[in-house]
Formats: structure tokens, sequence, C-alpha cells
């Protein structure tokens, strides 16, 4: 019988691959590019902009710059972009500062920007992160049509030359990920955040999906927000779509809604997979450190797969989540309302950023058996209806029957009946 490696943590787990089992793979593997073309293509990107003025334009008399990168929870091949854009506009601008756009997340360690960022770049740029509590580092500029308070980031604002990184990636509610995302969450006030959330209970928000979605339209009106000091709008944008190793498939750089939409149309191709029928039970890995860092992040596979699970079979989820639960609302969202329905009325009522994984969890909870093999107190998961497991040699007692599907790495695609 085949194996297979299952993403956990920093490493992997094999797992033997029976004949009632079938490998579900996006349809772009990992391993399918190398670094040598990631940059490349990065560069060509930058050199042929979507509807904006080149690098080296939008350079001339600024005297400083600042990039905005991803945290420490996502695996953005942030390194490579920084590499190729600091290059560039070093030979113009000599005051660069990277600003990590944490959203509500706590400031990555020294090691954790080391890792995204490279030791070498440290000489040449200042490193900055993003408090959505600090309100005096926060401008504000009204509220959307949807009433959210619009609270952004000062250091951004008043810098000379605004650029944001990212990468396309599916998202719960937002519809994907990157583009406006790393203003808005990235570099939003705390009620901004809470408010631009709690529209996720919209039918039209949900993954993959940008039509009529709340969550996404609000986004587009608060990054094209201004006030007498400040424009939201940045000058510049370079987002990719990677795969599950940090390889570029594809970059595209110039204006930030001509390059979302550009990338968007490719990635709705690329991660969906469909399949003719549902599976009794389904194994997925969340993909690996750090979408594994904890439960908070690792769930997000789960919403990636449920649609590829017949109603009342098992899912079986493999993520370290090394350091815990990994947020705090989160956990009490779990212990302290006992039905989908009670955590929904909360949402309406009193919207906590961290809630809404809890409410994902119990819907899908509500529907499938959840097994979780992870480093997490068993205890907790227990008292939540999600049954812990020790190794992948417990999931055979699990799944006596029945068809399986295998998702090696979900964070990159989402499941779906034909």
């Amino acid at each position: 019988m085949d194996r297979i490696k299952i993403p956990y943590g920093d490493s992997s787990l094999e797992l033997v691959v029976k004949e009632n089992m079938q490998i579900i793979k996006p349809v772009k593997e990992a391993g399918m590019s190398d670094t040598k073309y990631s940059k490349e293509k990065i560069k060509r990107a930058i050199e042929r902009p979507l509807q904006s003025k080149t690098i080296e334009e939008l350079c001339k008399n600024k005297e400083n710059c600042v990039i905005v990168v991803d945290d420490q929870t996502r695996d953005t091949p942030t390194k490579l972009m920084i590499d190729v854009l600091v290059e560039i506009i070093g030979r113009y601008i000599q005051d660069i500062k990277i600003l990590f756009a944490t959203g509500t997340h706590r400031k990555p360690t020294n090691d954790e920007i080391e890792r995204i960022l490279g030791k070498d770049i440290l000489k040449k740029v200042q490193i900055d992160h993003h408090d959505c509590d600090n309100l005096d580092n926060l401008a504000f500029f009204g509220k959307t049509s949807y009433g959210t308070p619009v609270y952004i980031n000062r250091t951004y604002l008043s810098s000379n030359l605004k650029i944001i990184t990212g990468d396309i990636s599916l998202h719960y509610y937002a519809g994907f990920g990157g583009g406006r995302k790393s203003i808005i969450p990235g570099l939003a006030g705390r009620n901004t955040i809470k408010k631009n959330h709690s529209l996720l209970l919209d039918k039209n928000a949900f993954m993959g999906n940008l039509e009529g979605n709340p969550v996404h339209l609000d986004m587009l009106e608060i990054i094209n927000m201004r006030n007498e000091s400040y424009k939201i709008y940045p000058d510049f944008s370079l987002n990719v779509i990677a795969d599950n190793k940090k390889e570029i498939v594809t970059a595209a750089a110039g204006d930030l809604n001509t390059v979302f939409d550009y990338l968007v149309k490719i990635a709705k191709k690329m991660m969906s997979v469909e399949i003719k029928d549902c599976f009794d039970s389904i194994i997925v890995s969340s993909g690996g450190y750090p979408r594994d860092i904890n439960l908070y992040q690792a769930v997000k596979a789960l919403e990636m797969v449920k649609h590829g699970v017949k109603p009342g079979g098992n899912i079986i989820l493999i993520a370290e989540c090394k350091e815990g639960i990994g947020d705090y609302t989160f956990e009490r969202w779990m212990h302290d309302f006992a039905s989908l329905e009670e955590t929904e009325e909360k949402i309406k009522s009193c919207f906590e950023l961290g809630g809404h994984k809890a409410y994902y969890l119990k819907n899908i909870l509500k529907r499938n058996k959840i097994y979780l093999l992870s480093r997490i107190y068993k205890k907790i998961i227990k008292k939540w209806g999600i049954i812990p497991i020790e190794s992948l040699d417990e999931v055979s007692n699990v799944l006596k029957g029945g068809n399986v599907g295998i998702i090696p790495s979900a964070d990159f695609m989402i499941v779906k009946k034909e």
C-alpha cells in the first residue's frame, strides 16, 4: 500500500493509503515551482504593473516608504517579495519601514520576524507592527454605509510611499484573502475590525464568494476613504498566489483592486476542487506550521472541506496546535454557548472578535463528527464535542468502512460536490 506524508507542525506524519481512500489534491500542486522562477515572476510583475506607474516612477521625490507585510499567522512568501522590493526601492529611498499587518493578533517575536523576512534584510530596513488598540496611532475616517467606524494605522497613512504585499487565499467570510485585507483588518482599529467581521452572518459572506458579500464590500469602501489629512488607498500593491511550499504560482503588481481582481480569477480556477460524490469521512491537515500554530487558525481547514463529506460523516483534523487554542474569546465562546443558535444570537447582539470562529466550528459540529490529532489538552476539546485521537493509527479504528478522502493540505483549496 502507498504511504502519504501529512503536514503536522514543522514536520509531517505518515499515513498508509488503503483501498477505500482517495487523495484529493489542488489543481496546482506544491513543488511545481522553484525559488529561482518565483523571484523572476515577482520581478516581472513589478516591471509590468497593472493600471499603475512603475515603482521607479513612484519613488521619485519620496523621502520614505512603508511596505506592509503579513504577520506570523500566515505563510505568505514575504521574503521573496521584500527582497525584490527593497532592492529596487533602496536605489531611490533610504528610509524604508516594514510594517506587520497584525490586525488583532499579537506582534511577531524577533525569531518570527527573522523567519518571515530573513536575516539580511533586517540591516536595510526598520521594523514596526500594527497595534489595533493604540488609539494615538489610529486616524479616524468616519463610517461606511454598513455602519463600520473606520480607524487606520497612522504610521502607514503618513508614509510618502505606501506599498502593500500579500497572497490571495480562500477566506471564511471575506471570500478571498489578500488585497484589501492587508489594510482591513491588517492595519485597522479593533472596533473597525469587530464591526466589519460582524457582517459574516449574511448569506453572501462565504468562502470563495465576493458577489454581494457585505464583508468584502465594506472593505472596499474602507480602502477608498480619505479625510483632510490622509488617503487610505495604497500607492502600489504586490500580491501573489503561492503553493504550500511558499513558491510563487503567479504574481501581479500595480493598482490594488486591479491586482486583486486579476489574481482572484486565477485563484477561483486553481483552488476549487469538485468531487462526484461526498465522502463518508475526510482526513485533512491544516497544512502544517504556521497554519496549524493553534486551533483558532487550524479550524479553517474544516470550513474548506465541509461540503466534501456527507452529513453525519467524520472529519479527522490533523493540526499540531503547539500554541493551544490560540484565542481567549474563541475558547470562552466554545465553553459558554451550548448551541449554534445561542452563538448566532451572541454575534447579532454583541459581536466579539474570536467568537466568529466558535460559530463556524459549532456549525460543522452540528453536521459532522470531528476528530482532532493535536497537542491540545484533551479535556478541553472533549467538552466541545470534539473527539481527540493520539495518532494516525487510531484513524483506522475510526474509519471502519465507507469511502475516505485524504486532503494533505486544505489551506489552498475548497472541496465541493459537482
